[in-house]
């Protein structure tokens, strides 16, 4: 577990509490420290003191919970204030419980264990749903063998799953289609034949109109395809790794522009579904980026994600500020970004606007 607590001799106690409970304790004392700890760490609990000497309780809370590798993570509010407001303060932010420090030892160590035990829960019944979607995604990719269409339906969100998946479920689709990459192959055939069998995807026989590229993107995605993404980023080498990471995934098309002022450019130009932007470039940089595009009655809806290398509280906090959807902490690991996007996307409501 991750203690944050600003006073040495409280830090003390609380962490002698928790080690003689059985956790092991690692510490922070102010909410930049945290957030470092968190990237160094991978705790299954955090326990934070509400008054911090750089930040509250409640806003550390709520910063955490807008990075998707900690939106789950158990939060335990310790305060000395008992007031309701500063309760639901913390509630608001995404806190677990909220345990006033003269608590008895006996109940603060059983408050913990029940969120430890809570998430593992969550977890198995997580696992349980995926293998569940997986084996009837199974079935239906049978069935379609006579259906092609059916299979072509689950489209890429199958092969999200995959990724997603526990050990366990990657063995029982394996035992029922020969592996993934037979999967993979699968949809694609279907894709294709889908294609053939469909009259409405039968070439035209005169010259096509040409058609605007955003109506195109918009169709596209109507029809369960690419979503895109504009990624902001002076650095090519990573521009280029990000470009590839989601263009393999088959979820996602990639626009791409090197500052802040070009970035907002090609959003006006392409108006895309998500923006990717680095914090630190040159000429306009993301944040003065990220506040013109929340100006624009247009643009101002797009989702902007900071790709950032830095922790400080003061600078997460800014861009959430400014209306940032989220951060990504730098460096990117390619195998899992797409899976990032694609949640956020999910959880922002993106794909279901588009749908409507």
């Amino acid at each position: 577990m991750l203690l944050v607590e600003d006073s040495p001799n409280q830090l003390d106690v609380f962490a002698s509490l928790f080690a003689s409970a059985g956790f092991s304790v690692f510490s922070a004392t102010s909410g930049s420290e945290a957030m470092a700890r968190l990237q160094q760490h991978a705790p299954d609990l955090l326990v934070i003191d509400m008054n911090l000497p750089d930040t509250t309780g409640s806003r550390l809370c709520a910063a955490i919970r807008r990075f998707s590798q900690w939106a789950t993570l158990p939060v335990l509010v310790l305060t000395v204030q008992s007031g309701t407001d500063v309760r639901v303060a913390a509630f608001e932010a995404g806190a677990d419980d909220y345990v006033d420090k003269g608590t008895d030892p006996l109940e603060l160590i059983a408050r913990a264990r029940r969120l430890l035990s809570r998430r593992q829960t969550e977890t198995e019944l997580t696992e349980h749903e995926r293998l569940d979607a997986l084996q009837r995604a199974a079935r239906t990719m049978a069935h379609g063998l006579n259906s092609p269409l059916q299979v072509v339906t689950m489209g890429i969100d199958v092969i999200g799953l995959l990724h997603a998946s526990s050990e366990e479920t990657h063995t029982v689709l394996e035992k029922m289609a020969g592996g993934v990459s037979r999967i993979r192959d699968l949809v694609a055939r279907m894709q294709q034949l889908a294609a053939i069998t469909r009259p409405e995807c039968m070439e035209p026989d005169g010259p096509e109109e040409p058609q605007d590229p955003r109506v195109a993107r918009a169709e596209a995605r109507h029809r369960g395809r690419n979503y895109s993404v504009l990624v902001v980023e002076d650095a090519e080498l990573l521009r280029m790794v990000i470009r590839q990471s989601l263009e393999n995934s088959g979820r996602f098309q990639v626009l791409e522009a090197q500052d802040g002022k070009a970035g907002l450019e090609m959003a006006r130009a392409e108006l895309p579904d998500l923006i990717l932007s680095d914090v630190m470039m040159p000429g306009m940089g993301g944040f003065e980026f990220c506040a013109a595009l929340k100006q624009d009655p247009i643009l101002k809806s797009i989702p902007f994600i900071f790709l950032t290398v830095h922790s400080a509280l003061k600078d997460i906090l800014k861009g959430f500020d400014l209306g940032a959807a989220g951060y990504l902490l730098k460096p990117i690991d390619p195998e899992v970004l797409p899976e990032k996007i694609f949640r956020t996307l999910e959880r922002l409501g993106v794909g279901e606007r588009e749908l409507h």
